[in-house]
């Protein structure tokens, strides 16, 4: 069982290398993170950490989305280039909703360094909600992207690639934070903020994860 797990584990570090030493960096800054929250912050806000997981989160999904569509590494570039002839106007589209769900992150970011740094928390359950609005618009870019790429590349291995990694991590991505902002509007008090960050930090992880595991992201693919 262990010998299976370990090849398993071999064989998704070997197909997806950049994402494997980004997601060590960044678990390794929140770990760091902690210490110092726990260790040196007087008020020990323990929902300061939250804010932390989202910052990663959103900075990691962020990062590995901008490798993957600009790197040909990331194969991005090989994919949009096997659109069908004459789909260069789909392209274009494709590249430009892709700008625009990183630049969504990155707001994303920005909310949570603002709150973390600028000890804005007064303001914690406007950026809370804010927070929620940008993961649902950001996931319905994904989706869109996703079947723009289903409905347009020559081959038929990306576009069932692609209509995974749709129906298994971006529609749900959509999904949970539609939910979670339904919920949020109901319940946003103080001791409920920990938990808004860490159910959104965990599903932007969990959604990046799926989309790895994908043979989209194989490294040594070459179709």
């Amino acid at each position: 069982m262990l010998t299976i797990f370990f090849e398993k584990l071999k064989n998704f570090y070997s197909n997806n290398t950049f994402y494997s030493w980004l997601m060590i960096v960044i678990m390794t800054g929140i770990g760091l993170s902690h210490f110092y929250i726990i260790k040196f912050t007087a008020e020990q806000d323990y929902c300061i950490i939250g804010k932390v997981w989202e910052m990663a989160s959103s900075l990691l999904t962020a990062i590995y989305t901008t490798w993957f569509w600009c790197n040909k590494g990331g194969r991005g570039r090989v994919i949009l280039d096997k659109l069908k002839d004459g789909e260069n106007q789909e392209k274009v589209g494709v590249i430009i909703q892709i700008l625009m769900a990183v630049v969504l992150l990155s707001a994303i970011f920005l909310i949570n360094f603002s709150t973390f740094f600028f000890k804005l928390e007064k303001f914690s359950v406007l950026f809370h909600g804010l927070t929620l609005l940008l993961m649902v618009a950001t996931f319905a870019l994904f989706c869109r992207i996703d079947h723009l790429i289903c409905r347009n590349n020559v081959s038929g291995k990306i576009r069932r690639d692609f209509n995974y990694a749709l129906k298994n991590s971006d529609i749900p991505g959509v999904i949970s934070f539609c939910v979670l902002a339904v919920y949020f509007v109901f319940v946003h008090n103080y001791p409920m903020r920990l938990f808004f960050s860490g159910a959104i930090a965990f599903q932007m992880l969990f959604s990046s994860f799926i989309w790895a595991s994908t043979e989209i992201t194989n490294n040594k693919k070459t179709d």
